[in-house]
């Protein structure tokens, strides 16, 4: 393993070997930040309204942002 890495540092151009790890991390976090949004907007949804009025929400601010879509 540690001789693949000494070859990848003798490559001409090392960031484009590492430049797709990189995209890779970016797109995983990007998924993850779209389940979280899927996942609190639903939570949100389920919420009775004492406990909207608790957080300073009212049902319909509750309701504009789960109709957003997820990736917003």
């Amino acid at each position: 393993m540690t001789e693949f890495i000494v070859n990848l540092r003798r490559l001409p151009f090392p960031s484009l070997v590492v430049e797709p790890a990189r995209l890779a991390k970016r797109f995983l976090l990007v998924l993850l930040g779209w389940h979280r949004n899927y996942r609190t907007r639903k939570h949100l949804d389920s919420l009775p309204t004492y406990l909207l009025d608790d957080i300073g929400i009212d049902r319909q601010t509750a309701n504009q942002e789960v109709s957003k879509p997820f990736w917003k």
